[in-house]
């Protein structure tokens, strides 16, 4: 099976760039830091090889099936049933994780320029404006998302900016929280982390070949993690321990006391970066919930299953009122997150393993 629909692995690997760059970094050095003190840094570094590891595992469930996404090849390892009751489940967990970017995304808004502005507004707009662009093929999707690239170089710069006011005895000692927790706190940067999972669905449509891929995908992960390693040093050497655990977003804070000659505020500048990076990670987990919709239900035209899907995120996305329950329901569903980023991955490649499953034609 050839289709017809591919991206370069060039572009997979800004596409995945975008999935994982999304929403949470902003708070990531606030999470990091009430758990590993100055070490939350090395937290970063030290996730960033779990999650090599488990990209590694994935492409090795991909390179069995490499004309296949995850849901069509979960039915051929597990069988009818059980493989679709997977795939049904991958499709609730990107829904999910598309209305938690949305709770997000409305979060930080109101609370840093838009305090008036009804919530669900603010969805509506960012739904509508990822509809059109995703109601496209894949080509199209990846292009704008090599094209929107820059707010990454952007965030390095605006990081390494920030070092101009640091204090470095602000994270002194290192090992102040004790290497037990700097590893705990990894949990928070794992999940900062999550897009990865992209692979899972976009490896068919990616040309190259499976090292290609790999290197692609690879390459994407260790750009999210200096980067995420980069803005949470910023911020723990600019903050001192006492401030940092008081600032809920500490990524934007740090903006708030600068000026340009032609911008007064750039911490609000800086939300356009923000919307840019929530877009993007919507975007993505709406389409790969959208392919889960068209893969089990062959009848249901793509146009209409990204209104489904949208819709869906949107009604869920009003559930949660308030800052608590948002954080509450990203608390469920990061722990929920394991058993699809790590629990059904694995165990899929086991029982292809054990079964002697692949894709025919395919050399291992």
């Amino acid at each position: 099976m050839k289709n017809n629909i591919e991206i370069t692995p060039i572009q997979l690997s800004f596409t995945i760039m975008q999935a994982m760059f999304g929403v949470g970094y902003v708070s990531l050095p606030h999470d990091l830091q009430e758990v590993a003190k100055g070490g939350g840094f090395l937290s970063v570094l030290f996730a960033g090889f779990l999650v090599q590891i488990l990209l590694i595992i994935l492409w090795a469930l991909n390179k069995r099936f490499p004309t296949k996404t995850l849901f069509d090849f979960a039915p051929v390892i597990l069988g009818r049933f059980f493989g679709t009751a997977v795939s049904l489940l991958y499709i609730i967990y990107f829904l999910l994780t598309a209305s938690l970017v949305l709770d997000l995304y409305t979060l930080i808004n109101k609370d840093w320029a838009y305090p008036l502005t009804p919530g669900w507004l603010l969805m509506l707009l960012m739904i509508l404006t990822s509809i059109y662009l995703v109601i496209s093929d894949l080509r199209i999707i990846a292009r704008f998302l090599v094209f929107v690239s820059f707010l990454l170089i952007a965030n390095s710069f605006l990081a390494i900016w920030g070092l101009q006011n640091a204090n470095y005895l602000y994270i002194l000692p290192i090992d102040e929280a004790g290497w037990i927790n700097i590893v705990k706190a990894m949990h928070d940067a794992v999940i900062g982390m999550l897009g990865f999972e992209l692979i899972l669905v976009a490896y068919p449509f990616t040309e190259g070949t499976d090292k290609d891929k790999l290197k692609a995908a690879s390459f994407a992960l260790w750009v999210i993690v200096f980067l995420y390693a980069l803005i949470t040093f910023t911020c723990l050497v600019v903050y001192s321990p006492e401030e940092i655990p008081l600032i809920s977003e500490p990524v934007i804070h740090l903006l708030k006391g600068y000026r340009l000659p032609m911008i007064e505020r750039l911490d609000l500048f800086y939300l356009l970066l923000n919307a840019i990076a929530a877009a993007t990670s919507y975007m993505v987990y709406l389409y790969m919930s959208t392919k889960g919709i068209t893969s089990l239900f062959k009848r249901v035209k793509y146009k209409w299953a990204i209104l489904l899907t949208a819709a869906i995120s949107f009604v869920i996305a009003l559930f949660p009122e308030n800052r608590y329950q948002i954080m509450q329901f990203s608390k469920i569903l990061s722990f929920v997150s394991y058993l699809f980023i790590v629990a059904l991955p694995v165990f899929l490649l086991i029982v292809a393993l054990i079964r002697k499953q692949k894709e025919e034609g395919v050399n291992m």
